[in-house]
């Protein structure tokens, strides 16, 4: 599946476009944490054997490819299951091309370093043979090992620099102890250090934030974070009805859209504060969640901003979201489910042109249930390893 700076996907529920998006912060949680505990939060091998098809197949693969600052690369890997371990490293291989770091490779297979190659002015050299000086394990990704160097080291940065947000409400009112505001929790609970942190590196960012939070219909002249015995929260100031004069309250009188879409734009706008690179991916599941439809129109635009400087995918149920002129065509993915398990696939050429011509948007299509993808888009292959071919 070809994706956009922005990427829509929409589909029925239980299409499976949430596991869609779960297959790629899969690998950002099997490099940020362990494989196995990527596993586990997920139910373990066989409850993600089971999502992939009914049959449940022996092996499960993903595999990315990836734009770099100064090139490009392809990474993926299959996971085995294996009797009494649970499971295993079956392949794993990484292909990087970059102007600045020159080529590398490697492939690793259940437990051994089977080719590691690095060519460049300024690293040492393994093209000779398939040495590596560093172990492999059979329940671990190697990438973590190999980020060492760094052309590796970009495909590492850029997977585990992805952020995913399915927004609580209720977590994101609690009071909580201060913890890294650098990104926002997939949850959203720490968005009070993340509002200070925004406050302090970036407040143009925070300004902007303002600015889309008052379009969307919320009107609240700033939000800060507020420290109360230990803990942090959310604070508001609003003007009183009538006069000139403002009052403060804190984030548990709010109502669930305003904590949600707050979280979604400071996610979105202020996530390159000035105090580090900021995520490469940022991913929302159903952004439009207990927002009245009016405010679909900002919500839109602040997306569509986030894109042209971070990559973003956000999964909609919503025709009023669907509804902006603006909405490239190309950027919609379509999930289906079938038999054989779910399909994700663009929109034909006719229903393109369509859009493009603004003679209807897709949140049209959407409400006449004709949103579907066009069956050439849809893959049918299952090869193991598909994208992987004789350069590797």
């Amino acid at each position: 599946m070809d994706l956009s700076p922005l990427t829509v996907v929409v589909g029925r529920n239980a299409a499976g476009k949430s596991n869609f998006v779960d297959a790629i912060r899969f690998v950002r949680d099997a490099l940020t944490s362990q494989l196995e505990f990527a596993l586990r939060e997920r139910g373990g091998i066989d409850e993600v054997r089971r999502r992939a098809v009914e049959s449940k197949p022996p092996n499960f693969s993903i595999e990315l490819d990836i734009q770099l600052p100064d090139g490009d690369a392809k990474y993926g890997f299959t996971i085995a299951p294996v009797a009494g371990r649970q499971f295993e490293v079956a392949e794993e291989k990484c292909i990087v091309r970059s102007s600045k770091y020159g080529s590398a490779d490697f492939s690793a297979s259940r437990g051994q370093v089977t080719w590691y190659s690095l060519t460049g002015d300024s690293e040492p050299l393994f093209g000779q043979s398939p040495a590596s000086p560093f172990a492999a394990a059979e329940d671990r990704l190697f990438l973590l090992s190999a980020s060492s160097h760094k052309a590796f080291r970009q495909v590492y940065e850029n997977l585990t620099g992805m952020v995913f947000h399915n927004l609580n409400a209720d977590a994101m009112k609690r009071p909580q102890k201060p913890e890294r505001g650098d990104q926002l929790a997939a949850d959203g609970h720490n968005i009070a250090s993340v509002i200070k942190e925004l406050a302090e590196g970036s407040p143009n960012r925070k300004k902007r934030v303002l600015e889309y939070l008052n379009a969307i219909g919320v009107g609240v002249t700033d939000f800060c974070t507020r420290a109360v015995a230990g803990y942090e929260t959310v604070e508001f100031t609003q003007l009183v009805p009538g006069t000139e004069r403002t009052w403060k309250f804190d984030s548990s009188a709010m109502s669930d859209g305003t904590m949600r879409s707050l979280g979604i734009l400071v996610s979105l706008l202020g996530a390159r504060n000035g105090k580090g690179r900021g995520p490469t991916l940022v991913a929302v599941e159903e952004p439009e969640t207990a927002l009245h439809p009016a405010a679909s129109g900002a919500l839109f635009d602040a997306i569509s901003e986030a894109a042209q400087s971070t990559q973003v995918i956000v999964t909609c149920h919503s025709p009023d979201l669907l509804d902006q002129r603006d909405l490239p065509a190309d950027s919609i993915v379509v999930a289906v489910l079938d038999e054989q398990g779910t399909h994700l696939g663009k929109l034909s050429e006719a229903k393109r042109a369509l859009l493009n011509s603004h003679l209807q948007t897709a949140g049209d299509l959407l409400r006449l249930d004709q949103l579907t993808p066009d069956p050439k888009s849809i893959s049918t292959d299952d090869r193991a390893w598909p994208l992987f071919g004789e350069d590797a």
